[in-house]
């Protein structure tokens, strides 16, 4: 009886060997697949796909620019001349100025007097002129007689604002297509 129960047990012990090695080298069992196919041909193939791609780009655009110019003049004349008011002498500049522009603006005339005694005595005279007109710009400087007076001016003109258009630069960000490639695994 001992040597039917181990005749048995190594016939079923047979079997299951048998059928373990049947799955271990064919990958299946019962007809279907473990996965572990090794018999199959597979390969890495390299698969192009499209992807939008960020990048940046310097975009022209127009701007109203603000700007500031002179207001247009001309001197019609500078005269010196001198005058004397209770016993005092003065030495006398009169310089005439025409707005030669379209607007009208606060214009200075500043006259810097010089003397062997006085290195430098500034004076403004400012007047509103309109398109066209002409202002006269007077200045006297208290003098000894006979004394030398150099006598130097120059127009101040106002400034006024104009516009222009001008191009501009804006950093804008763009997308675009570019092809990829990813592996993948291709089997037979």
């Amino acid at each position: 009886m001992v040597n039917k129960k181990i005749i048995i047990g190594g016939v079923i012990g047979g079997v299951l060997v048998v059928f373990l090695l049947f799955v271990v080298f064919t990958g299946r069992i019962g007809g279907f697949s473990t996965g572990a196919a090794t018999s199959s041909n597979c390969r890495n193939v390299e698969v192009p796909y499209q992807e939008q791609e960020a990048y940046e780009e310097q975009e022209p655009y127009q701007a109203i620019e603000e700007y500031q110019v002179p207001l247009k003049y001309e001197v019609i004349s500078a005269v010196e001349g001198s005058t004397s008011h209770n016993f005092n002498y003065f030495k006398t500049l009169t310089v005439q100025v025409r707005n030669v522009d379209s607007e009208t603006g606060l214009f200075t005339v500043r006259i810097v007097f010089r003397t062997l005694k006085d290195s430098g005595t500034t004076k403004d005279v400012t007047e509103y002129i309109m398109p066209n007109e002409v202002k006269s710009f007077y200045q006297e400087y208290d003098s000894d007689l006979g004394e030398d007076v150099d006598m130097k001016y120059s127009v101040i003109p106002p400034d006024k604002t104009l516009t222009r258009t001008v191009t501009r630069y804006r950093t804008v960000t763009k997308y675009r297509p570019v092809t990829k490639y990813r592996t993948e695994q291709r089997c037979n």
